[in-house]
């Protein structure tokens, strides 16, 4: 079975308290969520968390003054809308 984005979301944060974002509607439990960060100079994302699910870190890196990470949590718990927050 190939993948599909059942949804998405975006947010801009322009001060270093951690940003969040809410999905439209609730997550489909048994899915997958991906969050990339990115912000500029070498501030550490320390977490993700949406209060029910765990995230695990993939990916970290600081290029050109530039923290971008990539985190995840699969096979997530469904049934309410979540607000994904990330701790910088």
């Amino acid at each position: 079975m190939a993948a599909t984005i059942a949804q998405q979301t975006s947010e801009y944060a322009a001060s270093s308290s951690g940003p969040a974002v809410t999905f439209g509607s609730a997550p489909t439990a048994g899915n997958l969520i991906v969050v990339t960060i990115a912000t500029n100079g070498s501030a550490t994302h320390n977490s993700v968390s949406d209060g029910t699910n765990t995230y695990t870190k993939a990916e970290d890196r600081l290029q050109t003054n530039i923290r971008q990470s990539i985190w995840y949590a699969y096979n997530i718990s469904g049934g309410s809308a979540l607000t994904v927050t990330a701790a910088l």
